[in-house]
């Protein structure tokens, strides 16, 4: 799909910087239900304060797969890059 990919090693420092670049940025924001500080699903209503770009989420136990953006781990490369696509092209 080509694009950039930013990374960042915790959510509180992801955060901060969703607090400070400009709108439009970014087309998809990825996340572990599963970091330390903060849970995805905080992180995740943290992020939507901040930016109105899609958040997906990326959980190992089942019953914390319940919604069509949080995908069941493992993925694969290729079913991540299939994902993401139709997030991104529709």
């Amino acid at each position: 799909l080509g694009g950039k990919v930013v990374t960042h090693t915790n959510p509180v420092a992801a955060l901060d910087w969703l607090s400070i670049i400009p709108p439009g940025t970014l087309d998809l924001i990825l996340a572990d239900v599963v970091m330390p500080e903060i849970d995805g699903r905080a992180f995740r209503a943290s992020a939507a304060a901040l930016t109105d770009t899609r958040i997906v989420l990326f959980t190992g136990v089942d019953d914390e797969a319940d919604g069509p953006d949080i995908l069941r781990k493992p993925l694969s490369p290729d079913e991540l890059r299939r994902h993401v696509g139709r997030l991104l092209l529709g």
